[in-house]
């Protein structure tokens, strides 16, 4: 059976560049801080001043040490039930309260890791380790004013506490901070990424409070900075994550956060940020099915599964009448701008355009203004529209697939073969970019050029994701082939 290019086209799944609808409420991580999946990523063992023991009775201190051992060996109920021996012959020993406190947190419990740090910091008030913990914990249990007190106190008491700076960096970003606080850690940061022998993880954080701060750039190459240090560094892949989806680019949100689930496909947080950044990209029945894969999920999950849910589901009415008496609402357009795209496009475009008018630098409004001239169609309108975005924001690649899309929809397939030749340099492991820059190849007749990006398509493609492209792709390129083999085409 041959296959010719005309069928692959017209059957070929161009929402996968179409800007769907926005969901506002996923911009803010559900929970406390989506960057502590790793629970005691920021405890650490080194610096404990060895305990005395003041009691007769048994030897605290050589529990202790057989806790330690365990502990590192990876046998936590050992340790576990070898600390609170020593604990319970010598109860005012912090160090094993603390640590006592990191197989808690591994084990997500919260509130028993809570209760220790705070007898680790009652017996040892000046040690900024253990406060830096119990302020990270405090964070987790939702006390946000009590842990910005403590990560104060630790700070104060030592200015290169790194620990400290990270729970706070995620308290500021979590809870929405700006001004004269976020400011004011900012330049901490500066200063501290300034010394030598700096983490990734303060570049990381460097980058989160850029991002809030709206240094998009300045962002991007402190979480280069902390990559390039630590490439498997959690804090910065999240980061990279976030600040894509900042800048409504949810294509690279989507494929930097699938990378993430590969690599850890049990982890928590990887499968969050890949279910916000499918929501956000349109993707509402794959993002639940992600979350579904959630193994014991949390109240945060929960509550990220029911927004995704009911995203969309807008009381318009309500929302059109509190427009009227506030017309400049841009989070309102916004919201109904998103919700009438899929079954109102034009009421849709309406509002669309209202949102990105009234707050023009914003690139959400504004991809999603061209992302609805190009549902409907109006492909000239998006077109220019789509350009002027992409000049103040080049580096976006939501902007570049759309205007891949309408150059495509109006056969300029050089335009657009432009468009999908930057997207795959930028992104070399996004399979649908190489799908569509073979199509386009192919409808130039540079046949060697879209078998080139064909083959490529299905090295990467997955066999579920695209099973439909990969079944028309092996179907199209036998003909192909043999068009290349008689010398047809471009050479």
């Amino acid at each position: 059976m041959s296959f010719n290019l005309s069928q692959l086209q017209a059957t070929s799944r161009l929402a996968f560049l179409t800007f769907s609808f926005l969901l506002l409420s996923l911009m803010i991580a559900p929970g406390a801080v989506l960057a502590q999946e790793d629970e005691g990523e920021e405890f650490v063992q080194e610096g404990l001043a060895e305990p005395t023991p003041t009691v007769a009775t048994g030897d605290p201190v050589k529990i202790f040490m057989e806790a330690q051992q365990a502990h590192e060996s990876g046998e936590l109920d050992k340790a576990l039930e070898l600390y609170g021996k020593a604990i319970s012959i010598l109860p005012e020993f912090p160090e094993a309260e603390y640590q006592r406190a990191t197989i808690y947190q591994i084990r997500k419990q919260f509130s028993k890791a809570e209760d220790s740090l705070r007898k680790a910091v009652q017996f040892r008030q000046d040690w900024t380790l253990a406060l830096a913990g119990l302020g990270s914990v405090l964070l987790r249990n939702g006390k946000l004013v009590e842990a910005e007190e403590v990560l104060g106190k630790a700070i104060r008491l030592n200015a290169l506490n790194f620990p400290a700076y990270v729970a706070l960096t995620d308290l500021y970003i979590s809870s929405g901070f700006k001004g004269a606080k976020l400011n004011d850690l900012y330049s901490r940061l500066v200063y501290l990424s300034s010394k030598s022998k700096v983490p990734a993880s303060i570049w990381a954080c460097r980058g989160a409070v850029e991002r809030g701060l709206g240094k998009f750039k300045e962002a991007r190459s402190s979480i280069e900075r902390a990559l390039r240090l630590e490439p498997e560094n959690r804090r910065a892949l999240v980061e990279e994550v976030e600040l894509a989806l900042s800048q409504g680019d949810y294509t690279v949100a989507v494929q930097l956060s699938r990378k993430m689930v590969s690599r850890q496909a049990e982890n928590t947080v990887a499968k969050t940020l890949l279910a916000r950044s499918l929501a956000m990209s349109g993707k509402k029945n794959e993002a639940l099915e992600v979350l579904a894969s959630v193994e014991g999920p949390s109240a945060e999950i929960d509550k990220l599964t029911a927004t995704i849910k009911t995203a969309g589901k807008i009381n318009a009415k309500e929302l059109e009448l509190t427009l009227k008496e506030d017309p400049e609402n841009t989070e309102i357009l916004g919201a109904l701008c998103s919700g009438f795209r899929i079954n109102e496009p034009l009421k849709a475009l309406k509002y669309c355009e209202r949102a990105y008018k009234s707050e023009p630098n914003e690139v959400s409004h504004a991809i999603g203004f061209g992302a609805a001239l190009v549902q409907l169609n109006r492909f000239g309108q998006a077109i220019k529209l789509l350009e002027q975005i992409k000049a103040r924001f080049p580096n976006n690649h939501t902007v570049r697939a759309n205007l891949g899309t309408a150059y495509f929809k109006i056969q300029n397939f050089e335009a657009a073969k432009n468009e999908y030749v930057w997207i795959t340099k930028t992104q070399p492991k996004l399979p649908a970019a190489y799908f569509f820059l073979a199509i386009t190849h192919d409808n130039l007749k540079e046949y060697l050029d879209a078998m080139a990006n064909y083959q490529q398509f299905l090295r990467l493609a997955d066999e579920k994701s695209y099973a439909a492209e990969i079944s028309r792709v092996r179907l199209r390129m036998p003909t192909l082939q043999k068009q290349i083999d008689r010398g047809e085409g471009k050479k």
